[in-house]
């Protein structure tokens, strides 16, 4: 494998200092259940594919269907029809084909509603928002995971399996060792998935790690006698350990 991915492997399945041994069962490998309308989209929905990328954002067609039609609003006299036309303009937007796609799925599945298709849905997908319904790709590095994942995991989905990603599976891309337990079922999904978004990735704080420990050991730079105890000592440097 390359080298890259050996490195993050040896780092993740490293033995836990305290045992000496490897883990062979992991924790919190939950996820969120997901609203029957919710899941009946995602299995629509391809790896890479985001919520945006289903908008229209350029449509020669659409453009002609709008132009037509308020070229026709002029000549309607009828005035509930005038409304019709109006309603129907409304949906003719950047959401159109997002619209027609959950229309059929509502269709299909037999949906007796379907939150996706309110107007606060259909307008996401723009600039701040527009990942927030989102499958992950397995063949590219993940996006980085946001303590906003505790309140939506909307936008981070399983690349083949229709759900969102365990807390594990978030802990593992954080870098999380495989050792570390959260305890998901006391401290709640909630919490466990913001905690794990709020973390400095354990990979990352390993080369702080290593560097601070070099200052202290060339130049004494924190002067503290608690960092020379055994105990802590080993602490400190298995978090800095050359993998």
């Amino acid at each position: 494998m390359p080298a890259e991915v050996a490195r993050y492997w040896s780092w993740i399945r490293q033995p836990d200092l305290e045992t000496c041994e490897t883990p062979k069962v992991v924790d919190a490998h939950i996820h969120r259940r997901m609203r029957d309308d919710d899941f009946a989209f995602l299995r629509y929905v391809a790896p890479n594919i985001r919520w945006m990328d289903l908008k229209i954002h350029k449509s020669k067609s659409l453009d002609e269907l709008v132009l037509l039609l308020r070229k026709l609003k002029p000549l309607i006299e009828d005035k509930e029809l005038g409304q019709e036309l109006d309603d129907t303009l409304d949906k003719l937007d950047d959401s159109f084909l997002l619209r027609m796609l959950l229309e059929q799925i509502s269709e299909k599945y037999k949906l007796t509603e379907n939150h996706l298709l309110e107007k606060n849905y259909l307008k996401n997908g723009h600039a701040h928002h527009g990942d927030w319904f989102e499958r992950l790709s397995a063949g590219k590095p993940s996006k980085t995971i946001v303590a906003h994942i505790g309140k939506d995991t909307y936008g981070y989905f399983h690349p083949f399996e229709n759900r969102a990603i365990t807390i594990r599976e978030a802990a593992r891309i954080q870098s999380f060792p495989d050792w570390f337990k959260f305890g998901a079922e006391e401290t709640g999904v909630v919490d466990t998935y913001t905690s794990i978004g709020n973390a400095v990735a354990p990979l990352m704080a390993n080369h702080f790690a290593k560097i601070l420990i070099e200052f202290e050991e060339t130049h004494g730079l924190f002067k503290s006698d608690e960092l020379k105890q055994p105990i802590l000592r080993r602490r400190a440097e298995q978090f800095a350990l050359n993998v």
